[in-house]
């Protein structure tokens, strides 16, 4: 399913999200000017949901790049770990930290394979090479034009072949390697806003006053109850004056699988002029995200996902044009 957006209404800003401290008593000049500089108002501006479906690279979405992996990565890890350090795997730590890596997720994995009488493990990694490797998995070795029962079972009496035993695991393990380096890079399709129609007067309300008086920021949290954790940067993209612009970005932060405990995404600085933008015009939300770690015990299905939920802090006056 298409990603989800939620955008509130905010059409009753004036009302129920003004705090406390504005004085509405205290009305003058021809425009309405509530509050002053210390005043602080706060409403939330939209809900994002990115589901499994929006989570992909050239393999697929999260689902099925997550199943791949698991057939390539040993049933237990090393250690007794937990979780997969995609981070290590892909090299984010560097060259010889994959390397030493990815070596000990392999020797697991033969050791894993060579102690199974019953194949099981083996079976799984042929069943995935005939469905999408066949063609280039040792093809001297191997039948390509036969079913997939029958290509189980040439190509574990090959494995099991003192002759052809060392060729096969060698290249078992370099399709493995290569998967598990290059292939847990993943996107998160961008949303696309076509704006947020509160209305102009609405709009000027929480962007315009005087901004030597006023500061604008934007704030929320996030939370995911998929098998992975991920670090995330997300930024509000537009066209401006003809050219591409990035209108707001966050810190990067991380998130980890705990939906009941949302992590909390830092506030950060807008300007009136970007927040007009997103506003008034068509903006781009980049997630920017890249995973850290995942968990292959733990379920996923499609109805899991990722939720945000941002907000607009105004601190000062705001203005009314009336």
């Amino acid at each position: 399913m298409r990603k989800f957006l939620t955008i509130f209404t905010l059409s009753l800003l004036a009302v129920s999200c003004i705090d406390n401290d504005y004085d509405l008593s205290d009305i003058d000049t021809d425009d309405i000017g509530i509050g002053d500089e210390n005043s602080v108002f706060t409403c939330p501006l939209m809900t994002l949901r990115v589901a499994v479906a929006d989570i992909v690279n050239e393999q697929g979405d999260l689902d099925g790049i997550l199943a791949e992996a698991d057939v390539w990565l040993p049933s237990r890890l090393p250690d007794g770990a937990e979780a997969v350090d995609v981070k290590r795997l892909t090299g984010g730590d560097g060259q010889q930290a994959q390397q030493a890596y990815v070596q000990t997720l392999l020797t697991v994995l033969q050791e894993e394979i060579d102690a199974d009488a019953s194949d099981r493990k083996l079976e799984q990694i042929a069943r995935q090479i005939y469905a999408e490797y066949r063609e280039d998995f040792l093809p001297d070795y191997l039948p390509v034009d036969v079913d997939e029962a029958e290509y189980i079972a040439a190509f574990r009496t090959v494995y099991h072949q003192q002759a052809t035993h060392d060729l096969i695991w060698e290249n078992i393990e370099l399709f493995a390697a290569r998967y598990l380096t290059t292939n847990l890079r993943i996107d998160v399709r961008p949303f696309v806003l076509s704006g947020i129609d509160v209305g102009a007067d609405v709009r000027d309300m929480i962007v315009g006053g005087d901004e030597s008086k006023t500061s604008l920021s934007l704030f929320g949290d996030i939370a995911t109850d998929l098998p992975v954790s991920f670090s995330a940067e997300p930024s509000f993209e537009a066209e401006v004056e003809g050219s591409d612009r990035t209108l707001f970005s966050f810190p990067s932060f991380t998130v980890f699988p705990t939906a009941e405990a949302p992590v909390e995404i830092e506030e950060t600085s807008v300007s009136a002029d970007a927040l007009t933008v997103i506003f008034d015009q068509e903006t781009r939300i980049e997630l920017n995200m890249q995973l850290e770690n995942y968990y292959p015990g733990r379920s996923l299905d499609l109805g899991q996902g990722i939720t945000i939920n941002l907000k607009v802090r105004k601190k000062g006056g705001l203005i009314f044009n009336v």
